[in-house]
């Protein structure tokens, strides 16, 4: 630990409740023969440097949290505790409730810090418009029970019966999709739509005669054929219809690549490898698809870092393949707050349903001018730029 190497009594005291976490995480993996992630000490180390640099140099809690936040990616401890926590409750552990009251107190702390969607400066659609009367369809997989803790919590949202295709996993990752849109377009309405990979042919048929639904969110992988790596026939066929009639919003990918395969600039600047996305297959897909496109509203959706300053580290980038540029549109996704998981979520999977979402708002300005607003959009390259107007 970064503050056991400081002779100074005052800082281990200082920074006494990560060591009581990180110890109890300790001794909890050690009784079920698992390991502590490395970038999970890392993270705590970072935590209680900045825990020392506050005592001695007297910054405000406000200093420390930013610190925490846009120099240590401290929003990235809660996944990491959560995902251990997950490991521990399938084994059988017993967990020490200390390390859930951590994670919840630091994410509440780091969210009074957070940029939230300031960076996009749509304040101009979201002070006027709310979504009303536009359906945004999101092809993901979700957690039944949360859906209905978040029908509770948004009161003002349609979110409808999910609509299921094959046997799909139940996981959270499409409930934190859902936070997303509605944090932005609070009245959209939300259509759930979750399939395993052999069943995702039917389910975008089942979109395609869905007249109601004008916007789709995919912050999933595209289907790849039984052999080679290439597109699913049928499913091409669908995802080509779908894309000619409504604007279709899909996650890039988080490869830290171009869609050839080459290392992204910022990561080659940064001496680092490719981020080993487990999903980077889909790379070749997305190249299969866009060279098929034509009079499409397909916008692929890019991970910009929590300021939307720049492309996250681990973005998917479009490299020299024009036809993805000018369909690509970057959202400030390297840490968005989700009521779901009560965790910060990164990627473009969490890009796409901020673009989605200012899409409903757009759509509810100018009803059914879905080509328009995929213009407009198209011609960003960041949502941060989005022309404002009354």
């Amino acid at each position: 630990m970064y503050i056991a190497m400081h002779s100074d009594a005052g800082a281990r005291e200082v920074c006494a409740e990560a060591h009581d976490v990180l110890e109890a995480l300790r001794q909890t993996l050690m009784s079920v023969h698992a390991f502590m992630d490395d970038e999970l000490k890392t993270m705590f180390e970072k935590y209680c440097a900045r825990r020392y640099e506050q005592s001695i140099l007297h910054y405000d809690d406000e200093e420390f949290l930013r610190r925490l936040l846009f120099r240590d990616e401290a929003h990235r401890m809660g996944n990491q505790l959560s995902q251990i926590l997950a490991l521990l409750q399938i084994v059988g552990a017993t967990i020490p409730p200390a390390i859930e009251e951590f994670r919840l107190r630091l994410n509440a702390s780091l969210l009074s810090a957070h940029p939230g969607f300031a960076p996009l400066q749509a304040e101009t659609l979201t002070d006027s418009f709310t979504g009303k009367h536009v359906t945004i369809a999101v092809f993901d997989v979700f957690d039944s029970a949360v859906l209905d803790a978040q029908r509770q919590h948004y009161s003002n949202a349609n979110i409808q019966e999910v609509q299921t295709f094959g046997n799909p996993v139940q996981l959270d990752h499409g409930n934190s999709v859902i936070d997303v849109i509605l944090a932005l377009a609070p009245e959209v309405a939300v259509l759930p739509i979750s399939s395993d990979t052999r069943s995702s042919a039917e389910a975008l048929r089942f979109l395609n005669q869905r007249s109601d639904v004008t916007i789709v969110n995919m912050s999933r992988p595209l289907m790849q054929a039984s052999k080679g790596a290439a597109l699913d026939p049928e499913f091409k066929k669908q995802m080509l219809t779908l894309v000619k009639d409504k604007i279709v919003v899909k996650a890039l990918g988080n490869s830290g690549t171009d869609l050839d395969g080459n290392l992204s600039e910022a990561r080659a600047r940064a001496g680092l490898s490719a981020a080993g996305d487990l999903s980077a297959y889909d790379a070749v897909l997305i190249r299969e698809l866009v060279e098929a496109l034509a009079d499409d509203k397909l916008i692929l959706a890019q991970s910009w870092t929590l300021d939307g300053v720049r492309p996250a580290l681990t973005a998917t980038v479009p490299g020299l393949n024009q036809e993805a540029l000018r369909r690509t549109v970057g959202a400030p996704a390297d840490g968005v707050y989700s009521f779901a998981t009560g965790n910060f979520e990164a990627g473009s999977s969490f890009a796409a349903p901020q673009i989605a979402a200012i899409a409903a708002l757009l759509l509810q300005r100018q009803p059914d001018d879905l080509a328009g607003v995929t213009a407009e959009m198209r011609r960003n390259a960041r949502l941060l730029t989005i022309k404002k107007r009354s």
